[in-house]
């Protein structure tokens, strides 16, 4: 599974939590994004991953057999519902469907939203209120790790 974040218009020095950017999703050679589609499916990204990471935690630790992340400010959506033997399924429109374990979800959506924060998160003011929102939805969504 890939799973990859990205800025639309990077301004290091003046980087917002409310900046657009986009989201990659696939497997192999089959790669879905919100980029680059009319009408532009640009989500305020920084936000997108406080809500993924926070609906994903939700959805993996109750009973709800599926849940629809939409990129905040966009109409980009992945669902990822519940199947059998501990695997979720995935799917974006009719252009992505895939099957992983739960670990591997757990996993790659970690990895991916920490590897973006490395790169751009960590350069938000600390006045800016997201900034915290993403790094108490990454603590949060940790814990899943163990």
């Amino acid at each position: 599974m890939i799973l990859k974040f990205s800025l639309s218009d990077i301004k290091n020095s003046d980087i917002s939590g409310y900046d657009l950017g986009h989201i990659e999703i696939g497997k192999d050679d089959k790669i879905i994004t919100s980029a680059n589609r009319s009408p532009d499916q640009a989500m305020m990204v920084f936000i997108a991953i406080v809500s993924l990471l926070d609906g994903l935690r939700k959805f993996l630790k109750d009973n709800s057999k599926s849940y629809k992340f939409v990129g905040t400010d966009s109409s980009f959506s992945i669902t990822f519902s519940k199947s059998k033997r501990s695997n979720i399924s995935m799917s974006a429109g009719n252009e992505f469907k895939d099957t992983v374990t739960k670990a591997n979800l757990i996993k790659c959506v970690y990895d991916s939203c920490l590897q973006f924060y490395n790169a751009w998160g960590i350069k938000l003011s600390a006045s800016d209120p997201v900034k915290e929102d993403i790094e108490a939805a990454l603590s949060d969504f940790a814990e899943l790790l163990k």
